[in-house]
């Protein structure tokens, strides 16, 4: 059953059917996947494998052999593999993952956490420097009911200063120029 769970992850990552018979790039690397991570982590036989997708197991063998190089190759399919492993140990027993895994799993988790605090950090000071903005404390007084009169207003206001300073005239020659006489 393991199997099933682990296609139906990287069906939802990858937005791709696996059972699809077609030999573009990306379906054939989705499927190497779903072979590669059943070989590696799951320790089925390349026999087993081929069951679950009705392929030979040498198509299977010549997929798993090539995934390393198409993931060093295609830095979109390593992160693809780094979050199709993600979830599918996530809700698994994470002592039956392997140390590379868990490893991998845990580099992400790191990385990932450095992002959101250093986005956490960049929204919390563009909302310190909003509430020093007049203008943001005379929306924040704005009747709730009267808020889109305001909206719509303002819109007008930023629109009309666009077209009044886009809207400039220039006389290039002419009789009235210097040059003309």
């Amino acid at each position: 059953m393991k199997h099933k769970r682990l296609r139906d992850i990287i069906e939802y990552e990858t937005g791709l059917n696996i059972y699809v018979n077609t030999r573009r790039r990306e379906y054939v690397q989705a499927r190497a996947m779903y072979y590669y991570i059943l070989r590696k982590e799951t320790k089925m036989s390349l026999q087993a494998i081929s069951e679950t997708v009705k392929k030979n197991h040498a198509t299977i063998l010549h997929s798993i052999n090539n995934f390393d190089d198409w993931m060093a190759a295609d830095p979109e399919l390593n992160k693809a593999y780094k979050r199709v492993l993600k979830s599918f140990f996530s809700s698994g027993d994470i002592n039956n993952t392997s140390p590379k895994v868990n490893g991998e799993i845990i580099e992400s988790l790191i990385n990932e956490n450095q992002s959101m605090k250093k986005k956490l950090s960049d929204m919390s000071k563009e909302i310190h420097k909003a509430r020093k903005n007049p203008l943001v404390d005379l929306v924040y007084d704005v009747p709730q009911e009267r808020q889109e009169e305001a909206y719509n207003r303002i819109d007008l206001m930023i629109k009309g200063w666009a077209w009044k300073y886009e809207d400039k005239c220039e006389i290039i020659g002419g009789f009235n120029s210097v040059d003309a006489y």
